[in-house]
């Protein structure tokens, strides 16, 4: 496999940063679920909530 997939394909597996869509105050919602998994899982990098209903995440 040429280098240049192989680092693309660490990229998927092993990301810097990752935005999780439809985080809200309601704590059931799977967004709200994604965000505590990565955040109980040690996820290193930069988590970004995102929800373009809201006015804060």
């Amino acid at each position: 496999m040429p280098a240049e997939v192989v680092s693309q394909i660490e990229d998927i597996f092993h990301p810097r940063s990752i935005a999780v869509t439809g985080v809200s105050d309601k704590s059931y919602r799977l967004g709200n679920l994604l965000l505590l998994s990565f955040l109980d899982i040690g996820f290193k990098g930069n988590l970004y909530p995102v929800n373009p209903r809201e006015d804060r995440v």
